[in-house]
């Protein structure tokens, strides 16, 4: 299962039962909730889902951001930043927000509480958000809740029985309760987030075939079909940021073979594994102005 996977699977769920993950955030007096139906600008860096909730007693929705990661790690604080601003200048309110994590990576977490300072120091900008890591939540109780919306999370939560009880029950749990016309979504959305644990094609199985009605339903409705486009645009994106990476080496390359002559095929190994523009343009600087290849080494084992 790929990356887009998860984001088309994230995309699909928040649309049609986001609002069952404001249950494990335990919030009350829920009366409504829709996805937002608002087109953020900044295409390239779009949100995993950002809901308009209304409550008890008050007339206007107040916007949730979700954001639904993988692993935790530093390109995950600069993305809920970048979320954040996202909603701040559309909407001119600040979202609450909820973070989900899905895996853990090894002793890596992600700070609720951040503080984000300008270059001097002048300025600083305080945020909290929640988080939920999905591993330390229980699958039964997950199960249990009759909510068919967190029956595709149940896989990453903690479990004490063999994982094929588990994706059994889950799927038991969608035939079962789910309406006909999502059945088969729902299946494909639990199947892709097992994925994201179980490397076993066959256990996979045990919630159908590789799923493509995901996909199909996805290319049917009015707003997953911007979201499909934001993720081809992101996609090709990447491919030429992959592109200008390679060049970036290249032109690395080049320069210390004008300079010093042929360069060991370690050094090569190493600087190919760079993809960091701004880490590939100092070592631009550095293969320019370097003493010789050593200097390089040094400067290249420390990006």
């Amino acid at each position: 299962m790929t990356r887009d996977s998860k984001d088309r699977s994230a995309s699909w769920f928040m649309e049609h039962h986001g609002g069952a993950l404001l249950r494990l955030v335990h919030l009350s007096g829920i009366v409504h909730w829709q996805a937002a139906q608002n087109v953020l600008g900044f295409p390239k860096q779009m949100p995993d889902g950002l809901l308009d909730v209304t409550f008890a007693g008050k007339k206007k929705p107040d916007p949730f951001l979700i954001e639904i990661e993988a692993y935790p790690d530093q390109e995950t604080l600069r993305q809920i930043r970048r979320d954040l601003a996202m909603v701040l200048l559309t909407r001119n309110v600040i979202p609450d927000m909820i973070v989900f994590v899905l895996l853990p990576k090894g002793k890596l977490s992600i700070d609720p509480e951040q503080i984000t300072a300008s270059a001097h120091g002048l300025t600083e900008l305080q945020w909290k958000i929640r988080v939920v890591n999905l591993w330390t939540l229980s699958a039964e109780e997950l199960l249990a809740t009759g909510d068919i919306g967190l029956v595709p999370w149940a896989p990453l939560a903690h479990y004490d029985g063999p994982p094929g009880q588990l994706l059994e029950e889950c799927r038991q749990r969608i035939e079962t309760d789910a309406g006909p016309d999502e059945r088969e979504n729902l299946l494909a959305v639990t199947q892709v987030m097992a994925a994201q644990r179980y490397n076993d094609v066959e256990l996979l199985r045990l919630l159908g075939e590789p799923a493509m009605s995901l996909e199909k339903a996805l290319l049917k409705l009015p707003a997953s079909k911007r979201v499909v486009a934001k993720l081809e645009k992101e996609a090709e994106r990447r491919g030429e940021q992959k592109a200008e990476q390679k060049a970036s080496q290249k032109y690395i390359l080049s320069l210390l073979e004008a300079r010093f002559g042929s360069v060991p095929k370690g050094l090569t190994r190493q600087l190919r594994a760079i993809e960091d523009p701004k880490e590939l343009d100092e070592l631009f600087r550095c293969a320019a102005t370097c003493a010789g290849l050593a200097a390089f080494q040094v400067a290249l084992e420390r990006s």
